[in-house]
């Protein structure tokens, strides 16, 4: 316990400085007082006394013993009876206890016990079946694995742990890593979910790709508000941002449709002769989706927004799964309208290059004739 204790006070003082450190605290493993009651075997036997009859005494005196219930309606209270305080908070009053004799008669407890007080831990603390001494850290970051590398090459640099002593990390970080290996593999199924259901949808690859363009617009204020808020990559962060993706490519898919309904409308109708066409079509299956979309993203929030003030149990969780969500949806509306049919008439304006008619200026005799025609008819 001595190894662990000054084990420990070193790990703390080398992992105050790093950054992101508010305290290091280790667990003081002594320190403790305890009062030591042995019973002296051999005066015990002289008096025809057993250590057992000898430990009745003390623990009835100093815990008391239990004589009765007393009922309250359907309230049970135990009846202790003990000696009083001034006969037991002191060793030399203990050393006074009177131990009845089988044969009659009494004699003080100092006799057959010696009473003393020895130093000791306050507490023995155990981990997996080893004993442990605890280091209580407080940080203040937003990358609490981040954290954790430097705090390792802080100790690594300044403390020499003898053979057979080792640390690890526990609490929060440790969760923070079982939860990543979970979400190693729920992260991509997701993911990939999204895709196939995009290409069910679409039909083409490139038009699946376009569709989760939106995705990182959404991401973009997520991780924004995740580092405004000192929020760490929790499960409920992770199912949040999960379901952020999902929202922002089902917008983004919206606004491809509406992008090519519209496009084919002028098709149809003959209005798709050049670029400037395309620019127009593009503009009107624009502003036709911002309405929808401000209602969808409008409806989602007011939804949402008041997790963000929610109290009692389980406020916390939803509150890391709303975060992320709000800022993403915001920021997947406003990127998403202005990015996406940007990239739209750029792709469809070289995909139909050759159905577009040539723009040919009028020569230079056509344009003199127009004015001698003008001038004539004035």
């Amino acid at each position: 316990l001595a190894v662990l204790g000054k084990l420990s006070n070193q790990i703390a003082r080398a992992i105050t400085p790093v950054r992101g450190t508010l305290s290091a605290i280790a667990n003081q493993t002594l320190g403790g007082y305890y009062l030591d009651i042995h019973v002296r075997r051999d005066v015990a036997a002289r008096y025809g006394l057993t250590v057992g009859a000898v430990q009745r005494v003390i623990s009835m005196a100093i815990g008391g013993e239990r004589i009765g219930t007393m009922v309250l309606g359907v309230e049970r209270y135990p009846i202790n009876l003990r000696y009083p305080v001034n006969l037991r908070d002191q060793p030399d009053e203990l050393r006074q206890l009177p131990v009845m004799l089988p044969g009659g008669g009494s004699i003080p407890l100092g006799m057959v016990a010696t009473l003393r007080y020895d130093a000791g831990p306050p507490s023995i603390d155990s981990y997996d079946t080893r004993t442990v001494n605890y280091i209580n850290v407080t940080t203040q970051v937003s990358d609490l694995v981040g954290y954790v590398r430097r705090a390792d090459a802080a100790i690594a640099e300044g403390v020499t742990p003898p053979p057979g002593y080792t640390y690890e990390w526990v609490g929060q970080y440790q969760q923070i890593r079982a939860a990543n290996h979970r979400l190693a593999l729920a992260v991509p199924l997701a993911l990939l979910a999204i895709i196939v259901l995009l290409f069910l949808a679409t039909g083409h690859f490139m038009r699946v790709l376009g569709v989760l363009l939106a995705v990182p617009f959404g991401l973009v204020g997520a991780f924004w508000a995740l580092w405004f808020m000192h929020y760490q990559l929790s499960v409920a962060v992770w199912v949040g941002i999960i379901a952020l993706a999902g929202l922002a490519a089902e917008m983004g898919l919206v606004l491809l449709v509406y992008l090519d309904v519209t496009l084919r409308e002028f098709r149809d109708t003959g209005r798709l002769r050049n670029r400037n066409d395309l620019l127009e079509a593009v503009y009107t299956g624009t502003v036709r989706r911002i309405r929808p979309k401000t209602m969808t993203v409008s409806a989602a929030l007011v939804g949402l927004a008041p997790l963000l003030w929610a109290q009692g149990s389980g406020a916390d969780i939803m509150r890391h799964l709303a975060v992320p969500m709000i800022f993403g949806l915001i920021t997947s509306f406003i990127l998403e309208l202005m990015v996406l049919p940007t990239l739209y008439y750029m792709v469809m304006s070289y995909a139909l290059r050759h159905q577009f008619e040539p723009h040919t200026p009028p020569s230079a005799g056509e344009g003199h004739l127009g004015q001698l025609n003008l001038g004539d008819s004035v």
